[in-house]
């Protein structure tokens, strides 16, 4: 006999372990266009303020998009005391999203495992 209610908690597994496997290509992704925009800007992150930080060897400061190239994509995002720019945010977005599917996959699969054991249990005594 089939059980529909076990064949549905299956295409939610299947539904949460798709969204885990697609969350692993958000960091790739931010990571890429950090990459990106690092290459384009002679190997420097740029940082947008205006306040005067000292430029490194890892990165430098503007104040007007045009100063760079594919500014969007360098550091504009101002939370606290640190920019941050979209890729870093993909790249912390995604392993937060990782790590929230994984465990939510995992205690999905150890309840379906107990269901499917306890449905077999049943089905083995009738």
């Amino acid at each position: 006999m089939i059980n529909i209610k076990l064949i549905k908690k299956y295409d939610l597994f299947i539904l949460l372990l798709s969204l885990m496997v697609i969350s692993l290509i958000l960091p790739y992704f931010g990571g890429s266009l950090n990459n990106f925009v690092v290459s384009v800007n002679s190997g420097k992150m740029p940082v947008y303020t205006n306040l005067l930080i000292s430029n490194t060897n890892t990165h430098f400061t503007f104040n007007k998009f045009g100063k760079v190239n594919w500014g969007i994509l360098s550091d504009i995002i101002n939370i606290g005391n640190t920019y941050y720019s979209i890729g870093d945010l993909m790249i912390y977005c995604g392993l937060f999203s990782i790590l929230f599917f994984g465990v939510v996959v995992l205690l999905q699969g150890f309840k379906l495992e107990k269901e499917r054991r306890k449905y077999l249990k049943r089905d083995f005594y009738e």
